[in-house]
């Protein structure tokens, strides 16, 4: 006897239930999140479960199946990542900014805006850059539990999905930095984003450009002092961006003289981010966009 299987249209039910589950939840967080930005980061609590091996590993964060594990990046490359965009003002200067000079880059979106902007995602994806997941509304994962993570990735991971064909499964979480400023709070957000098969990439170098503090600084804070491959954070979203589109366009070179070579995160890591987005996605990504 055949098992009874659904038909088509409770399949079509289903999916429409579903979008309209998901839209309801992006206009709570279009109430709730009237801008999305990034500011000081919460102060850091204990950090005595946090393993040695992460602490003063690499900034990518896996697992090999037993446990979380760590990489970093060769030395001499740069993984040039901007947070908090797509800005409808100060993205586009940024994309003309590495186009310019040739360079590759890594785009962690945060929901809200790219469900706004996706014609901005899809030209990131279109130059040859990476994108990656900051959450929809750029909430501290480390206060929040395991639904509203995965409700967070996920959303965000369906505009990214219409805008690009594409998945990814690379995640910045808001308020990060190295991994020796990990506190308990972070590493369990971590494990939640590492159990669910995403990677998480921290930073090795924060240009602090969200604090305006001159291009010189934002220049400064950028260089590395030595060989190693670095992870620089910086912003595409979230406040005036005048500052960080000036100290890229002399930062590329700068550090091009010097032998650097700027490569995207999956590329300089040897892993493989993005992956084909299927048609349910989609869908569900267009829907949340609208």
């Amino acid at each position: 006897m055949r098992a009874h299987l659904p038909s088509p249209r409770a399949h079509w039910l289903l999916l429409a239930l579903s979008l309209v589950v998901l839209l309801a939840f992006l206009l709570l967080d279009v109430l709730v999140v009237q801008r999305v930005g990034q500011g000081e980061a919460p102060s850091a609590g204990p950090a005595d479960r946090v393993p040695d091996a992460v602490r003063t590993g690499g900034p990518l964060i896996g697992s090999d199946g037993t446990g979380l594990t760590s990489r970093a990046v060769p030395d001499g490359a740069v993984v040039l990542t901007f947070d908090d965009g797509p800005d409808p003002h100060w993205t586009p200067q940024v994309l003309d900014v590495l186009r310019r000079n040739n360079a590759k880059a890594t785009f962690f979106v945060t929901g809200v805006a790219a469900a706004r902007h996706p014609e901005l995602v899809e030209r990131m994806a279109d130059e040859g850059h990476e994108v990656g997941l900051h959450t929809f509304t750029h909430v501290d994962l480390g206060t929040v539990g395991e639904a509203r993570t995965a409700l967070e990735l996920g959303q965000t991971q369906l505009v990214v999905a219409a805008a690009t064909g594409r998945a990814s499964s690379l995640v910045r979480p808001p308020y990060s930095a190295r991994p020796d400023a990990l506190d308990n709070d972070d590493l369990a957000a971590v494990e939640r984003m590492v159990a669910s098969g995403h990677l998480v990439l921290l930073s090795t170098h924060d240009t602090e450009d969200w604090r305006n503090p001159g291009v010189d600084a934002i220049v400064a804070a950028g260089t590395p002092s030595d060989r190693r491959g670095v992870v620089l954070l910086a912003h595409d979203g979230g406040g005036d961006r005048s500052q960080t589109v000036a100290a890229v366009e002399q930062l590329i070179p700068k550090l091009r003289e010097q032998g650097r070579q700027f490569r995207t995160a999956g590329d300089a890591l040897g892993v493989q981010v993005p992956r084909s987005a299927s048609a349910v996605e989609q869908a569900e990504g267009t829907a949340v966009s609208l």
